[in-house]
Parts: C-alpha cells; sequence; structure tokens
C-alpha cells in the first residue's frame, strides 16, 4: 500500500524502474548507501542527514500517514539510501520489522510504501539431546532458538526446562516461517516427545 503527499511545482526525477524489482525501482541504476537508525535520531532528521532540506522532508512526512507512523523509527533498524549520479537522494528502503521495509520516494510527487517481503514456510524435524545447555544443543543442531519458545510454551506444566538433565532428548516436527534466508517465527509445532530415561512425554497438536 502506498500513501502521496501533495503535488509539488519540482518535477520527479526520471529512475529507471524494473517491472520484477519489488521495490518498485532499479537499485542497481543507483548508488546505495547502508546505514542504521542512530539513537536521538528523528525521522526528519534522518532524512536531512540523507540529503534532504528541510522542507522536503517535511514533505515527505506528510506523505506517511495512513502507512507509516515516523514516531515508530526504531533506534538500531537499517535502512538503504539510493542516489542518482547527481547525488540526489530518490529513494530510502527502511526495515521495519524483519518481513516488511517501508520505501520513501524522496523526490516530489512525495510517496510511501509498505513493501512486504515474501515469507516462506518449510517442514522440520529436531532431534536434540541435551549435552550442555538446550539452548547451546539446539542452536548446535542448526535449530532456531525460536523453537525454544514454543517448547516451553508446550510443556509448561510438565517440564521444567530450567531443571533439564544431561541425556534429556527432545524430538520435535514443525513449521518455520523463513525471509531473506533467515527465520523469523516457527510457525506451527505438529508433535513433540521430551524423554527422560525411559519415560516418553509426547505431545500432539
Amino acid at each position: 500500500s502506498c500513501g502521496r503527499g501533495s503535488e509539488s511545482p519540482r518535477e520527479a526525477v526520471e529512475v529507471e524502474h524494473e517491472e520484477n524489482s519489488p521495490y518498485g525501482f532499479c537499485p542497481d541504476s543507483l548508488q546505495c548507501i547502508e546505514g542504521k537508525v542512530k539513537n536521538g535520531q528523528f525521522f526528519s532528521t534522518l532524512m536531512m542527514h540523507l540529503g534532504m532540506n528541510a522542507q522536503q522532508a517535511y514533505d515527505l512526512t506528510q506523505a506517511c500517514p495512513g502507512v507509516f507512523d515516523v514516531k515508530n523509527l526504531r533506534v538500531g533498524n537499517a535502512y538503504k539510501a539510493y542516489y542518482s549520479e547527481d547525488s540526489s537522494l530518490q529513494y530510502v528502503v527502511y526495515d521495519r520489522d524483519r518481513t516488511s521495509c517501508i520505501i520513501f520516494h524522496c523526490q516530489a510527487p512525495y510517496k510511501v510504501c509498505v513493501h512486504e517481503k515474501p515469507v516462506s514456510v518449510e517442514s522440520r524435524y529436531a532431534d536434540v539431546t541435551i549435552n550442555t545447555s538446550l539452548w547451546v544443543d539446539m542452536r548446535n543442531a542448526g535449530v532456531s532458538p525460536e523453537l525454544i519458545v514454543s517448547l516451553s510454551d508446550i510443556y509448561a506444566w510438565t517440564v521444567d526446562f530450567f531443571g533439564l538433565q544431561k541425556g534429556d532428548r527432545f524430538r520435535v516436527l514443525y513449521e518455520e516461517k523463513l525471509c531473506d534466508g533467515e527465520v523469523v517465527a516457527v510457525d506451527t509445532v505438529r508433535y513433540a516427545i521430551f524423554t527422560r530415561g525411559n519415560q516418553d512425554l509426547p505431545s500432539i497438536m
């Protein structure tokens, strides 16, 4: 979804568009600078830091309502600023969270869009035996820490996760969501079995 600010007498700079580009413009045709939002930086000061003047930053802010709340700019979140050959700022792509970004069109007519990144779901099976700690052994097995949170919820009343013993075993069939090659969530746990000694505690969702 996009929001557009009021028209400006200045014409927008023509930028090559690529139909298959997820951003709606061709990043390869522009120079890119990457950064992260710094402590004490506000939306307008960030945009002025990247090359807009105060009036331009204000006009871009006016295009944000309904699409992005500028007060939700988060310290540490990454952004990419794209410039034309004459070093004028054309676009800023701000990572709102792990699965979406905000695209700011920094030339009039100002426009703000939300881009939802593609998310895939994959089924996985984990078989982890405790040797040191659940966290370490899960990580060593290549399992996302997100699964630990799900398991702690499933076995909240039957397993003391602070009292796990060496040799305890978890077997889990689950689905995880991936975005940009990274696990962003454990979507569904299909079944889980916790084993201590000869006792199995199965849980089927």
